[in-house]
């Protein structure tokens, strides 16, 4: 089983598939890469695009039939990619947010691409408060946290996954800081991002190639049953980040499985 938990594959919903067309193209490609189970993240309180969750619930549903009807064997599963604002607590108190699993364990958020907002961790202490783990998405696009992996260790260290877009691996300017981020063990979901099959493709089964080439097979399995993990809502194993030094001079203490 190979899981994609972040994709806008709905159409006509936010900058992903514009149609049903665009729909079945991505994911006739997601079956070519060896995905079977891919869950739909359209952007939630980014720019114009709101997609509350009952919105979502029906159009995946209209998705999944519409996939059945021309024979692509792909499950599909609604989700969003929350951007985070002065709304996310009340509206996962409303329960007005869709979680990445049917346990409501697991939150994709994405932080805007440049600054940091001065409160994000006060912010994400309390969404864990509340029982969720909190996913960072594509941290290779938020540059405070791609800067300084020391903030992906303290993310982490406060109960956070982190999720790294697989084109991002292929990409030739940050490609080799990527393969950093995996070899300190500060990434635990590999993911597509995917918008279209031209310029924000999946990606996937090359991603993995490159893991393969540059760590192992067993990072390969790592990352995909991470993702099976989630979407099933239990517990991902955490390896330990390797010690990264401090700006304080001091190191992060981490217990965690290897």
């Amino acid at each position: 089983m190979l899981v994609d938990i972040h994709s806008h594959i709905l159409p006509g919903i936010d900058d992903g598939a514009q149609d049903f067309d665009d729909t079945l193209a991505l994911a006739e490609q997601a079956v070519r890469e060896g995905i079977t189970h891919i869950i739909a993240t359209p952007h939630y309180r980014k720019l114009n695009w709101l997609n509350k969750k009952d919105e979502v619930l029906e159009l995946t549903e209209q998705v999944q039939s519409f996939l059945d009807e021309n024979n692509v064997n792909l499950k599909v599963y609604p989700s969003q990619e929350i951007h985070v604002t002065d709304h996310l607590i009340d509206e996962l108190l409303d329960n007005k947010l869709l979680s990445l699993d049917p346990y409501d364990r697991y939150l994709l958020l994405e932080y805007p691409s440049r600054n940091l907002p001065k409160n994000y961790l006060e912010t994400l202490s309390h969404v864990i408060d509340l029982g969720y783990t909190p996913v960072i998405a594509h941290v290779e696009k938020q540059a405070e946290l791609f800067n300084n992996p020391s903030l992906l260790v303290e993310l982490i260290e406060m109960g956070c996954l982190t999720q790294l877009t697989a084109s991002s691996l292929l990409d030739p300017a940050d490609g080799a800081k990527c393969l950093e981020l995996l070899n300190q063990n500060l990434i635990h979901i590999i993911a597509s991002d995917v918008h279209n099959l031209d310029s924000r493709n999946f990606h996937m089964k090359e991603a993995f190639e490159l893991i393969e080439q540059h760590q192992s097979i067993d990072y390969v399995n790592y990352y995909i049953n991470n993702s099976n993990q989630l979407i099933n809502g239990e517990d991902i194993i955490i390896k330990d980040p390797k010690k990264i030094k401090m700006k304080k001079k001091r190191f992060f203490g981490l217990k965690w499985f290897n």
